[in-house]
């Protein structure tokens, strides 16, 4: 796949990303770690060019796929802590079976004039 195929993909999973599924998330995965590896092919690749135009293009590159992976995989993490989230509080007990607690009264030691 091209940068730019992998980056529309990459847009697109995080455009959809509302209320991600375990195949939603595995997408995502999938898409940073070829982002990944496409990145390190173009420092290996910048390694060996000799040329500073190419050089300078090679780099550009990676910038752009380094700050685009960056926001998928902020993305990515957030997603699934909030899915952890999500199912963890399903597997709690109700809040209608928990004790209830009442809030404490209140003193009259506020500075408030009535």
């Amino acid at each position: 796949m091209t940068n730019a195929k992998l980056l529309k993909r990459l847009r697109t999973l995080l455009e959809e990303a509302t209320n991600p599924d375990k195949k939603h998330l595995k997408q995502l995965r999938d898409v940073l770690n070829k982002l990944k590896r496409r990145r390190n092919e173009l420092r290996d690749s910048l390694d060996s060019t000799d040329n500073a135009q190419e050089k300078q293009k090679i780099a550009q590159e990676i910038e752009v796929i380094n700050l685009q992976r960056s926001k998928g995989v902020d993305v990515y993490k957030a997603l699934k802590k909030a899915r952890k989230n999500r199912k963890q509080g399903k597997s709690k007990k109700p809040a209608s079976d928990a004790p209830q607690e009442t809030p404490a009264p209140q003193t009259g030691s506020d500075d408030q004039s009535q």
